[in-house]
This record gives structure tokens, C-alpha cells and sequence, in this order.
């Protein structure tokens, strides 16, 4: 493994925030006072940074995730499952469970099997649909 140094020839830009929350206990006699603040530090590291691909994750796994992230932001909080809610959990059940199939006939393949992962495959080629179709309806 090797370690990647630092690039001496672009320095990297660091963007400083102090949000200043109470100022507070100000004591002229012993120059003092209490001060509540958040202290904000941004950098971007290109060697820190993600890459679906790279990662082995699917850019449509990743699109899902970043959709569901946007969304949960934009929405009110409600104390209930609504519609859009439970049509991305079931997204996510579907794609963990694509991923699970993917890996499993994947090493079936590798073990020379390869009867046993057409017949998974043929399966999964209706069965998937098929359920998360009836799934769906099933929420509406």
C-alpha cells in the first residue's frame, strides 16, 4: 500500500466559519468572558474523495442514496410512513436484495455451477419484477 503525500506545489484551501451562538460573563478586571461559537473548518481532499465506481458501488446504489439524502432534506418531518417513504424503502429492500443475487450467483458461476445460476438467473429474471410490481401496488 502507498501512502500518498501531500501536493507541496497547490497549497489547500481551507475556508474558516466561527458562528458566534452567546458572549457572555465579559470581566474588564481579569479580562475574561465566555464565549459559545461553532467553529467551521471546510477542505477538499481529492484523495479523500468518493468514487462510486472505484468503490464497487453501482451508480444507479448511489443515485438511489443521494435521492433519498435530497429528498429527507426537502420534506417535512412527518411521524408516518407516506407514499414516497415507503416506495424508497422498498427501493432499498430490492436493491440490497439485487446486490445479494448479483454476489451469490456470481460465486455460484465461479464454482463451475453453472446450471444452478442459469436456473437462479431465469428465476430472478421474473420473480424480481414480479414482486416488487406487487409490492407497490400493495402500498397504493
Amino acid at each position: 500500500m502507498t501512502k500518498s503525500r501531500p501536493d507541496t506545489n497547490n497549497a489547500t484551501k481551507v475556508g474558516v466559519g466561527l458562528y458566534l451562538i452567546n458572549f457572555d460573563d465579559f470581566d474588564e478586571k481579569e479580562g475574561s468572558f465566555k464565549l459559545e461559537a461553532y467553529l467551521l473548518l471546510t477542505w477538499k481532499d481529492k484523495r479523500l474523495t468518493f468514487n462510486p465506481t472505484k468503490n464497487g458501488v453501482n451508480d444507479k446504489t448511489y443515485q438511489a442514496i443521494a435521492f433519498n439524502i435530497v429528498i429527507a432534506e426537502e420534506l417535512p418531518k412527518v411521524p408516518y410512513l407516506t407514499y414516497l417513504n415507503g416506495f424508497i424503502l422498498i427501493v432499498y429492500i430490492f436493491i440490497t436484495l439485487v446486490i445479494i443475487y448479483t454476489v451469490v450467483k456470481h460465486r455460484i458461476n465461479l464454482e463451475t455451477h453453472k446450471e444452478v445460476s442459469l436456473k437462479i438467473h431465469r428465476t430472478a429474471c421474473w420473480l424480481v419484477p414480479l414482486t416488487f410490481g406487487v409490492t407497490n401496488i400493495v402500498l397504493i
